[in-house]
């Protein structure tokens, strides 16, 4: 029996796979693989807590991996997590030398049938504000435009302006998107090249201000 020292000074590493592509999985398990061994506790419950079917068994297989239990790979948890996508969804994740996107292959991972957000609508003059419903946001943001300096700026570009006007004054509305409560971790898809990326976010919440 093996193990592998979570303090080793370079990332895991992955045997690439040249029958089947697997960039965009290398990378994402390599990602989260390093993050996990930062705090094997806490990252296990926040992978536990957000999907029970792909991200638990991801947590399942980083501590066997680690621990060096049955001689499992980090090729092996890949190759275990491709099959069930590929099973799930032919399409979006193929197998061979098709290309996989690595954003969307976390939308798949991270996927959670939970409502993470709501959406409202109120004025930008008066008091006027419509009751909150529930939003589509989840915890993968695919960049829309090339107009946000920073990851901070990008959140808060989540709030926009609507082409309807206000019952009471006529004015503009305001329509803006937020987290139900602070997510324990996100993922930006990010495109362009002049964007910077913060290691802290904070985000308001009843209990005051939390930082991812």
């Amino acid at each position: 029996m093996r193990s592998h020292d979570t303090h080793a000074s370079s990332p895991a590493e992955f045997l690439w796979h040249g029958d089947d592509y697997s960039c965009a999985y290398d990378a994402l398990i390599t990602v989260l693989y390093d993050t996990w061994t930062n705090n094997t506790d806490h990252w296990t419950k926040v992978f536990n807590s957000i999907t029970q079917e792909h991200l638990k068994p991801l947590a399942s297989g980083f501590k066997k991996y680690l621990m060096g239990v049955d001689d499992m790979s980090l090729e092996d948890i890949r190759d275990i997590l491709r099959k069930r996508l590929h099973a799930k969804h032919p399409t979006e994740f193929p197998m061979g030398t098709a290309g996989t996107s690595a954003a969307g292959l976390a939308t798949g991972i991270f996927y959670t049938r939970k409502t993470l957000a709501f959406a409202s609508v109120k004025c930008t003059q008066c008091d006027y504000e419509d009751n909150p419903v529930d939003g589509s946001l989840g915890l993968v943001l695919y960049e829309m435009s090339n107009k946000s300096e920073s990851t901070g700026l990008w959140l808060k570009n989540l709030e926009h302006h609507t082409s309807e006007k206000c019952q009471d004054c006529s004015k503009p509305l305001q329509k803006s998107i937020s987290y139900n409560s602070p997510p324990s971790l996100l993922i930006f898809e990010i495109n362009s090249n002049n964007i910077t990326l913060r290691k802290t976010i904070g985000f308001k919440g009843d209990d005051g201000m939390k930082v991812l």
